[in-house]
């Protein structure tokens, strides 16, 4: 018999787990009242087994709703920030438009009216196409040439203030010689006081150096510098910069300070230049190095 059982024993377990269901099915289909003993003892048998299986089962049920949730969750966060970023990107796109709207409706003002008894026919508006990639040398590149009647040494303006001179220029397109180039020169004069002086550049887009003020000048911190129009380059009365760091040394023939230019030199987008028929052409390019007193 036990050889019998050793032989067969595959089949007499598959039979065995086969009977279990079915026996408890048959126990839970009487009635209470019918259930015999080995009914009893079957079903007290299986409830922990049971009990574990619907546990795992709704365990595994419950764990897979959460990852769904998660899931579902997840991607919801993630379209959420994806809108968020392009809101983001519609903002700044809007911003950028508002500020190029308001820098041409300045420029257009500008160039309608010009001050410094220029005419609007006197100015041609250019786009900046490029800047100098050398660091020593602050040039950057006008859209606009000789063919819309520019010229070398031409003043280059802003609605605030002075830019520099025309360098260079062919056809389409010129380069301009920035006023905080150190090759670059530009006669000047006190807003407040009409002293005359010289802003010179130093080859940093932040600062220029002031030369040629004598020590007796009256000359304050925050003091606006205009430009002076004796080198018929610049028309006179475009703000050059506002002073700072005045210096006074014992001895000295003249005093010394900063300016910094009414120009951020760094955002320009746009420029007007002035027809040089609009100013003197007697006096050669002022980056040549005159004092300009």
């Amino acid at each position: 018999m036990r050889s019998l059982l050793s032989q067969y024993r595959e089949l007499v377990l598959v039979l065995a787990l086969l009977a279990m269901p079915f026996g408890l099915y048959v126990a839970h289909a009487r009635d209470g009242r019918e259930l015999n003993s080995a009914d009893k003892a079957l079903l007290w048998i299986s409830a922990p087994v049971q009990k574990a299986i619907v546990g795992v089962a709704f365990s595994v049920i419950d764990a897979w709703q959460g990852y769904v949730d998660l899931r579902r969750v997840r991607e919801e966060n993630l379209a959420m920030r994806r809108e968020r970023i392009a809101l983001k990107f519609r903002v700044l796109a809007l911003e950028g438009a508002a500020r190029e709207n308001e820098r041409l409706r300045k420029l257009t003002d500008y160039a309608s009216a010009p001050p410094n008894g220029l005419n609007p026919e006197d100015l041609i508006a250019a786009p900046v196409i490029a800047v100098a990639a050398e660091t020593h040398e602050q040039v950057l590149r006008i859209g606009k040439g000789r063919r819309d009647g520019i010229e070398k040494d031409a003043a280059v303006v802003t609605p605030d203030g002075a830019v520099g001179v025309v360098l260079s220029v062919v056809d389409g397109s010129a380069d301009v010689l920035l006023m905080v180039d150190a090759r670059s020169t530009v006669p000047a004069m006190s807003q407040r006081t009409q002293a005359r002086s010289t802003v010179r550049g130093i080859g940093a887009y932040a600062r220029c150096r002031l030369d040629f003020t004598l020590r007796t000048d009256d000359l304050e911190e925050g003091d606006v510098l205009l430009t002076a129009g004796t080198t018929g380059l610049f028309p006179k009365g475009i703000v050059v910069g506002r002073v700072t760091g005045i210096r006074k040394e014992a001895g000295a023939l003249f005093q010394k300070a900063e300016v910094i230019p009414a120009v951020d030199f760094t955002k320009l987008e746009d420029v007007l230049v002035v027809r040089k028929s609009a100013t003197s052409p007697d006096v050669p390019m002022a980056a040549r190095g005159a004092s300009g007193r």
